[in-house]
Protein backbone atom coordinates (compact mmCIF):
# COMPACT_ATOMS: atom_id res chain seq x y z
CA UNK A 1 0.00 0.00 0.00
CA UNK A 2 1.33 3.42 -0.92
CA UNK A 3 1.47 6.13 1.68
CA UNK A 4 0.41 9.74 1.39
CA UNK A 5 1.16 12.44 3.91
CA UNK A 6 -1.81 13.95 5.71
CA UNK A 7 -0.89 17.37 7.09
CA UNK A 8 -3.33 19.25 9.28
CA UNK A 9 -3.60 23.03 9.19
CA UNK A 10 -5.70 25.62 11.00
CA UNK A 11 -7.13 28.70 9.33
CA UNK A 12 -5.41 31.89 10.39
CA UNK A 13 -6.81 35.32 11.13
CA UNK A 14 -9.04 36.46 8.28
CA UNK A 15 -9.63 32.89 7.15
CA UNK A 16 -6.74 32.70 4.65
CA UNK A 17 -4.03 30.09 5.10
CA UNK A 18 -0.63 30.29 3.42
CA UNK A 19 1.54 27.19 3.41
CA UNK A 20 4.86 27.59 5.13
CA UNK A 21 3.35 29.52 8.04
CA UNK A 22 3.23 28.23 11.60
CA UNK A 23 -0.16 26.58 10.99
CA UNK A 24 1.11 23.00 10.82
CA UNK A 25 0.24 21.24 14.04
CA UNK A 26 0.00 17.54 13.18
CA UNK A 27 1.01 14.99 10.61
CA UNK A 28 -0.20 11.47 9.92
CA UNK A 29 -0.45 8.96 7.11
CA UNK A 30 -3.42 7.88 5.03
CA UNK A 31 -3.41 4.72 2.99
CA UNK A 32 -4.26 4.48 -0.69
CA UNK A 33 -7.42 2.53 -1.58
CA UNK A 34 -7.80 -1.20 -1.22
CA UNK A 35 -7.35 -3.42 -4.25
CA UNK A 36 -8.21 -7.00 -5.07
CA UNK A 37 -4.99 -8.01 -3.37
CA UNK A 38 -5.92 -6.12 -0.20
CA UNK A 39 -9.67 -6.38 0.14
CA UNK A 40 -9.43 -5.76 3.87
CA UNK A 41 -8.53 -2.08 3.44
CA UNK A 42 -10.20 -0.31 6.32
CA UNK A 43 -12.96 2.27 5.93
CA UNK A 44 -11.75 5.52 7.45
CA UNK A 45 -12.41 9.24 7.02
CA UNK A 46 -10.99 9.28 3.52
CA UNK A 47 -8.76 7.57 1.06
CA UNK A 48 -6.02 9.21 -0.96
CA UNK A 49 -6.04 8.16 -4.60
CA UNK A 50 -2.97 7.99 -6.81
CA UNK A 51 -2.20 8.03 -10.51
CA UNK A 52 0.21 5.59 -12.15
CA UNK A 53 3.16 7.87 -11.39
CA UNK A 54 2.23 7.82 -7.71
CA UNK A 55 0.87 11.37 -7.48
CA UNK A 56 -2.04 11.85 -5.13
CA UNK A 57 -4.87 13.55 -7.02
CA UNK A 58 -8.00 13.05 -4.94
CA UNK A 59 -9.45 12.49 -1.54
CA UNK A 60 -12.67 10.57 -1.04
CA UNK A 61 -14.96 10.46 1.96
CA UNK A 62 -16.18 6.91 2.54
CA UNK A 63 -18.37 7.78 5.51
CA UNK A 64 -21.44 6.67 3.55
CA UNK A 65 -20.20 3.09 3.19
CA UNK A 66 -22.26 1.19 5.73
CA UNK A 67 -20.19 -1.97 5.63
CA UNK A 68 -17.14 -3.11 3.74
CA UNK A 69 -18.10 -5.46 0.94
CA UNK A 70 -21.56 -3.98 0.30
CA UNK A 71 -21.47 -2.15 -3.06
CA UNK A 72 -25.13 -1.15 -2.68
CA UNK A 73 -24.20 1.24 0.11
CA UNK A 74 -21.11 2.69 -1.54
CA UNK A 75 -21.11 6.48 -1.26
CA UNK A 76 -19.85 7.36 -4.74
CA UNK A 77 -19.52 11.07 -3.99
CA UNK A 78 -15.96 10.85 -5.27
CA UNK A 79 -13.58 13.35 -6.71
CA UNK A 80 -11.14 13.96 -9.52
CA UNK A 81 -8.86 11.26 -10.81
CA UNK A 82 -10.13 7.96 -9.50
CA UNK A 83 -8.35 5.07 -11.19
CA UNK A 84 -8.55 1.46 -10.09
CA UNK A 85 -6.32 -1.34 -11.37
CA UNK A 86 -9.00 -3.85 -12.34
CA UNK A 87 -6.91 -6.26 -14.40
CA UNK A 88 -3.86 -6.81 -12.22
CA UNK A 89 -1.28 -5.16 -14.48
CA UNK A 90 -0.27 -2.59 -11.84
CA UNK A 91 -1.52 0.25 -14.06
CA UNK A 92 -4.70 2.25 -13.49
CA UNK A 93 -7.56 1.47 -15.86
CA UNK A 94 -8.26 4.91 -17.36
CA UNK A 95 -11.03 3.97 -19.73
CA UNK A 96 -13.48 2.03 -17.58
CA UNK A 97 -15.33 2.75 -14.39
CA UNK A 98 -15.58 0.07 -11.76
CA UNK A 99 -17.86 -0.27 -8.79
CA UNK A 100 -15.72 -0.43 -5.65
CA UNK A 101 -16.76 -3.01 -3.11
CA UNK A 102 -16.83 -6.79 -2.79
CA UNK A 103 -19.52 -8.54 -4.79
CA UNK A 104 -20.96 -12.00 -4.25
CA UNK A 105 -18.10 -13.57 -6.18
CA UNK A 106 -15.55 -11.97 -3.90
CA UNK A 107 -14.39 -9.52 -6.58
CA UNK A 108 -13.40 -6.01 -5.55
CA UNK A 109 -13.70 -4.35 -8.92
CA UNK A 110 -16.75 -4.76 -11.14
CA UNK A 111 -16.66 -3.06 -14.54
CA UNK A 112 -19.60 -0.75 -15.12
CA UNK A 113 -19.00 0.89 -18.52
CA UNK A 114 -16.34 1.51 -21.16
CA UNK A 115 -15.36 5.16 -21.56
CA UNK A 116 -13.66 7.01 -24.44
CA UNK A 117 -9.90 6.48 -24.46
CA UNK A 118 -7.51 4.98 -26.97
CA UNK A 119 -4.08 5.89 -28.34
CA UNK A 120 -5.08 9.53 -28.76
CA UNK A 121 -6.45 10.49 -25.35
CA UNK A 122 -5.82 14.21 -24.88
CA UNK A 123 -7.83 14.97 -21.73
CA UNK A 124 -7.57 11.55 -20.15
CA UNK A 125 -8.82 12.19 -16.61
CA UNK A 126 -12.31 11.07 -15.59
CA UNK A 127 -14.45 11.94 -12.60
CA UNK A 128 -17.61 10.38 -11.22
CA UNK A 129 -20.35 11.25 -8.76
CA UNK A 130 -23.51 9.36 -7.89
CA UNK A 131 -26.96 10.90 -8.07
CA UNK A 132 -28.41 11.74 -4.65
CA UNK A 133 -30.72 8.71 -4.87
CA UNK A 134 -27.87 6.43 -5.96
CA UNK A 135 -29.62 5.38 -9.17
CA UNK A 136 -27.16 6.89 -11.67
CA UNK A 137 -23.49 7.77 -11.97
CA UNK A 138 -22.39 10.97 -13.70
CA UNK A 139 -18.99 10.78 -15.42
CA UNK A 140 -16.90 13.58 -16.92
CA UNK A 141 -15.09 12.94 -20.21
CA UNK A 142 -12.81 15.69 -21.51
CA UNK A 143 -12.24 16.61 -25.16
CA UNK A 144 -9.60 14.96 -27.32
CA UNK A 145 -8.14 18.28 -28.51
CA UNK A 146 -7.93 21.98 -27.78
CA UNK A 147 -10.64 23.14 -30.20
CA UNK A 148 -11.51 20.12 -32.31
CA UNK A 149 -8.38 20.09 -34.46
CA UNK A 150 -8.16 16.29 -34.33
CA UNK A 151 -11.45 15.84 -36.15
CA UNK A 152 -14.99 14.97 -35.22
CA UNK A 153 -14.43 11.23 -34.95
CA UNK A 154 -11.83 11.78 -32.21
CA UNK A 155 -14.44 13.63 -30.15
CA UNK A 156 -17.12 10.94 -30.16
CA UNK A 157 -18.67 10.81 -26.69
CA UNK A 158 -16.25 13.41 -25.37
CA UNK A 159 -16.38 16.98 -24.01
CA UNK A 160 -19.38 15.79 -22.09
CA UNK A 161 -20.88 14.49 -18.88
CA UNK A 162 -22.31 10.99 -19.18
CA UNK A 163 -25.19 9.58 -17.19
CA UNK A 164 -24.58 5.89 -16.46
CA UNK A 165 -26.84 3.23 -14.96
CA UNK A 166 -24.38 1.24 -12.81
CA UNK A 167 -26.68 -1.78 -12.72
CA UNK A 168 -26.83 -2.24 -16.51
CA UNK A 169 -24.01 -0.08 -17.94
CA UNK A 170 -26.50 1.76 -20.14
CA UNK A 171 -25.49 5.36 -20.65
CA UNK A 172 -26.33 8.59 -22.44
CA UNK A 173 -24.85 12.05 -22.87
CA UNK A 174 -26.29 14.17 -20.07
CA UNK A 175 -24.65 17.45 -21.17
CA UNK A 176 -22.19 18.35 -23.94
CA UNK A 177 -20.01 21.17 -25.24
CA UNK A 178 -17.97 21.10 -22.01
CA UNK A 179 -14.33 21.19 -23.15
CA UNK A 180 -12.77 19.54 -20.10
CA UNK A 181 -15.17 19.07 -17.19
CA UNK A 182 -13.47 17.93 -14.01
CA UNK A 183 -14.85 18.28 -10.48
CA UNK A 184 -18.56 17.64 -9.99
CA UNK A 185 -20.77 18.13 -6.96
CA UNK A 186 -24.43 18.32 -6.04
CA UNK A 187 -25.58 21.69 -4.74
CA UNK A 188 -27.89 21.83 -1.72
CA UNK A 189 -30.82 22.54 -4.07
CA UNK A 190 -30.19 19.25 -5.89
CA UNK A 191 -28.57 20.59 -9.08
CA UNK A 192 -25.39 19.09 -10.49
CA UNK A 193 -22.44 21.50 -10.88
CA UNK A 194 -19.08 21.03 -12.58
CA UNK A 195 -15.76 22.87 -12.91
CA UNK A 196 -14.61 23.16 -16.54
CA UNK A 197 -11.22 23.96 -18.09
CA UNK A 198 -11.67 26.11 -21.18
CA UNK A 199 -9.61 26.40 -24.38
CA UNK A 200 -6.03 27.58 -24.91
CA UNK A 201 -3.89 29.56 -27.36
CA UNK A 202 -5.83 32.82 -27.57
CA UNK A 203 -3.89 34.72 -24.94
CA UNK A 204 -3.26 34.81 -21.22
CA UNK A 205 -6.66 36.27 -20.40
CA UNK A 206 -8.91 34.05 -22.51
CA UNK A 207 -10.84 31.88 -22.01
CA UNK A 208 -11.84 31.81 -18.31
CA UNK A 209 -12.30 28.43 -16.73
CA UNK A 210 -15.68 28.24 -15.05
CA UNK A 211 -18.07 26.49 -12.74
CA UNK A 212 -21.64 25.99 -13.83
CA UNK A 213 -24.83 24.18 -13.03
CA UNK A 214 -25.42 21.42 -15.55
CA UNK A 215 -28.72 21.17 -17.41
CA UNK A 216 -29.96 17.84 -18.70
CA UNK A 217 -29.49 18.00 -22.47
CA UNK A 218 -27.62 21.29 -22.22
CA UNK A 219 -24.95 22.35 -24.74
CA UNK A 220 -22.20 24.66 -23.46
CA UNK A 221 -20.52 25.78 -26.67
CA UNK A 222 -17.32 23.81 -27.17
CA UNK A 223 -15.68 23.90 -29.64
CA UNK A 224 -17.73 26.39 -31.65
CA UNK A 225 -18.17 29.12 -29.05
CA UNK A 226 -17.34 30.05 -25.49
CA UNK A 227 -19.26 31.81 -22.75
CA UNK A 228 -22.48 31.46 -24.65
CA UNK A 229 -22.39 32.90 -28.15
CA UNK A 230 -18.78 34.15 -28.39
CA UNK A 231 -17.69 32.40 -31.60
CA UNK A 232 -14.24 30.79 -31.81
CA UNK A 233 -13.22 31.63 -35.38
CA UNK A 234 -10.54 28.92 -35.39
CA UNK A 235 -13.15 26.16 -35.56
CA UNK A 236 -14.11 25.09 -39.08
CA UNK A 237 -16.71 24.55 -40.32
CA UNK A 238 -18.74 26.84 -38.04
CA UNK A 239 -21.99 25.67 -36.49
CA UNK A 240 -24.23 28.71 -35.96
CA UNK A 241 -27.12 26.40 -35.06
CA UNK A 242 -25.20 25.05 -32.05
CA UNK A 243 -23.80 28.45 -31.11
CA UNK A 244 -27.36 29.80 -30.94
CA UNK A 245 -28.29 27.33 -28.21
CA UNK A 246 -25.01 27.42 -26.23
CA UNK A 247 -25.62 27.99 -22.51
CA UNK A 248 -23.58 30.68 -20.78
CA UNK A 249 -21.79 29.30 -17.69
CA UNK A 250 -22.76 30.52 -14.23
CA UNK A 251 -19.43 31.72 -12.84
CA UNK A 252 -15.96 32.54 -14.24
CA UNK A 253 -12.93 31.20 -12.33
CA UNK A 254 -10.14 32.96 -14.22
CA UNK A 255 -8.28 32.13 -17.42
CA UNK A 256 -6.00 29.09 -17.33
CA UNK A 257 -6.41 28.53 -13.58
CA UNK A 258 -6.94 24.80 -14.26
CA UNK A 259 -9.83 24.65 -11.81
CA UNK A 260 -10.20 20.94 -11.12
CA UNK A 261 -11.69 20.12 -7.72
CA UNK A 262 -15.19 21.18 -6.70
CA UNK A 263 -17.18 20.54 -3.55
CA UNK A 264 -20.00 22.36 -1.83
CA UNK A 265 -19.69 23.44 1.76
CA UNK A 266 -21.44 21.89 4.76
CA UNK A 267 -23.20 23.22 7.84
CA UNK A 268 -20.15 22.40 9.97
CA UNK A 269 -17.44 23.40 7.47
CA UNK A 270 -14.47 25.42 8.73
CA UNK A 271 -16.00 28.66 10.08
CA UNK A 272 -19.45 30.27 9.54
CA UNK A 273 -18.01 32.44 6.74
CA UNK A 274 -17.49 29.29 4.63
CA UNK A 275 -20.80 27.48 5.06
CA UNK A 276 -22.83 28.66 2.09
CA UNK A 277 -20.85 28.21 -1.10
CA UNK A 278 -18.38 26.05 -2.99
CA UNK A 279 -14.66 25.27 -2.70
CA UNK A 280 -12.57 24.93 -5.87
CA UNK A 281 -9.08 23.45 -6.18
CA UNK A 282 -7.10 25.39 -8.80
CA UNK A 283 -4.22 23.32 -10.11
CA UNK A 284 -2.58 26.32 -11.77
CA UNK A 285 -1.68 27.50 -15.25
CA UNK A 286 1.03 26.14 -17.51
CA UNK A 287 0.61 28.64 -20.34
CA UNK A 288 -0.20 31.98 -18.73
CA UNK A 289 2.00 34.95 -17.87
CA UNK A 290 1.80 35.72 -15.01
CA UNK A 291 0.78 32.35 -13.64
CA UNK A 292 -2.70 31.93 -12.19
CA UNK A 293 -4.35 29.47 -9.86
CA UNK A 294 -2.17 27.37 -7.50
CA UNK A 295 -4.68 27.87 -4.69
CA UNK A 296 -7.97 26.80 -3.19
CA UNK A 297 -10.76 29.34 -3.44
CA UNK A 298 -14.24 29.68 -1.98
CA UNK A 299 -17.18 31.04 -3.99
CA UNK A 300 -19.97 32.34 -1.76
CA UNK A 301 -23.56 31.59 -2.74
CA UNK A 302 -26.76 33.47 -2.05
CA UNK A 303 -29.27 30.66 -2.06
CA UNK A 304 -28.71 28.73 -5.28
CA UNK A 305 -26.61 31.41 -7.02
CA UNK A 306 -22.94 32.42 -6.79
CA UNK A 307 -22.74 35.83 -5.14
CA UNK A 308 -19.60 37.94 -5.04
CA UNK A 309 -15.94 37.49 -5.93
CA UNK A 310 -13.99 34.33 -5.05
CA UNK A 311 -12.15 34.24 -1.74
CA UNK A 312 -8.72 32.67 -1.29
CA UNK A 313 -8.72 29.95 1.37
CA UNK A 314 -5.42 28.12 0.86
CA UNK A 315 -2.42 29.58 -0.94
CA UNK A 316 1.39 29.57 -0.88
CA UNK A 317 1.82 26.75 -3.41
CA UNK A 318 3.84 28.94 -5.79
CA UNK A 319 7.22 30.58 -5.16
CA UNK A 320 7.35 34.38 -4.99
CA UNK A 321 8.99 34.61 -8.41
CA UNK A 322 6.44 32.23 -9.90
CA UNK A 323 9.09 29.80 -11.12
CA UNK A 324 8.57 26.91 -8.73
CA UNK A 325 5.40 25.09 -7.66
CA UNK A 326 5.70 23.67 -4.16
CA UNK A 327 2.30 22.06 -4.58
CA UNK A 328 -0.71 22.04 -6.91
CA UNK A 329 -4.25 21.55 -5.56
CA UNK A 330 -6.47 19.02 -7.31
CA UNK A 331 -9.41 17.35 -5.54
CA UNK A 332 -11.22 18.94 -2.60
CA UNK A 333 -13.69 17.48 -0.12
CA UNK A 334 -15.34 18.25 3.21
CA UNK A 335 -14.99 15.41 5.71
CA UNK A 336 -17.62 14.54 8.36
CA UNK A 337 -15.84 16.75 10.90
CA UNK A 338 -16.18 19.81 8.66
CA UNK A 339 -12.50 19.94 7.67
CA UNK A 340 -11.50 20.81 4.12
CA UNK A 341 -9.35 18.11 2.50
CA UNK A 342 -7.13 19.14 -0.41
CA UNK A 343 -5.23 16.70 -2.63
CA UNK A 344 -1.87 18.05 -3.83
CA UNK A 345 -0.29 16.12 -6.71
CA UNK A 346 3.09 17.87 -6.56
CA UNK A 347 3.61 17.66 -2.82
CA UNK A 348 1.98 14.19 -2.79
CA UNK A 349 0.11 15.43 0.22
CA UNK A 350 -3.44 15.68 1.49
CA UNK A 351 -3.87 18.96 3.35
CA UNK A 352 -6.53 18.97 6.05
CA UNK A 353 -7.69 22.51 6.81
CA UNK A 354 -9.67 23.07 9.98
CA UNK A 355 -11.46 26.13 11.31
CA UNK A 356 -10.80 25.10 14.89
Amino acid sequence: MRKTRLIALTLGVGGVLALGTSGVFAADHAEAPGTQADSAADISDFYAWHTADDKVVAVIDFAGLAAAGDPATYDADVLYGIHIDNDGDNEPDLDVWVRFGQNGAGEWGVQVVDLPGGALNHHWTKNVVASPDGRFLYVTVGSNSNVGENGTAAEEGRAAIWQVDPATGQHRIFASGLRNPNGMAWAPDGRLWTAVNERDEIGSDLVPDYMTSVQDGGFYGWPYSYYGQTVDERVKPPRPDLVAKAIKPDYALGAHTASLGLTFSAVNALTPAYRSGAFIGQHGSWNRNPKAGYQVIYVPFDGATPAGPPQTVLTGFLSADGKQAFGRPVGVAINPSGDLLVADDVGNTVWRVSGR
